[in-house]
């Protein structure tokens, strides 16, 4: 199971000292980092998507599409944020999958980061995204 760091910080700021021990046994499992499969795998269950709508809507070749999903190969962190927006995630879930993914995390103060952030605010999709990025000049992803 997956918790989002809110709530974890909800639960813990309500919880009483002798309370600590209900919290470890309860969220114990947290404590261990997740991989990237399983955090897409949350993904398409919160979302109720397929792996293909997925593949399809961050236009990847299916079968590399496919090898992040199980984890046969390491994506780069362009193609991780190109597979977010195949989603429809919030800025604190592309965060979330670039960490799990071990790459950087969108920076605001670098231009096109900055350009992603509205996006992904926005909900823009893969299409969107790259228009807007060659529209200013800055590298789109590759289709």
């Amino acid at each position: 199971m997956i918790y989002l760091t809110e709530e974890l910080y909800n639960v813990l700021l309500q919880t009483e000292k002798e309370g600590m021990d209900e919290f470890s046994e309860r969220y114990g499992q947290i404590f261990e980092e997740c991989s990237l499969p399983e955090y897409l795998e949350y993904l398409l269950e919160k979302y109720d998507m397929k792996k293909s709508e997925v593949i399809n809507r961050s236009q990847f070749n299916v079968p590399f599409g496919y090898d992040i999903f199980s984890g046969a190969k390491r994506a780069s962190r362009d193609k991780l944020l190109k597979l977010s927006f195949g989603f429809p995630l919030n800025l604190k879930e592309v965060e979330r999958l670039l960490y799990y993914g071990g790459v950087s995390a969108l920076y605001p103060k670098v231009k096109r980061d900055a350009f992603l952030i509205f996006a992904i605010g926005r909900q823009y999709g893969l299409d969107q995204v790259n228009e807007l990025l060659f529209e200013n000049g800055l590298k789109p992803f590759e289709t």
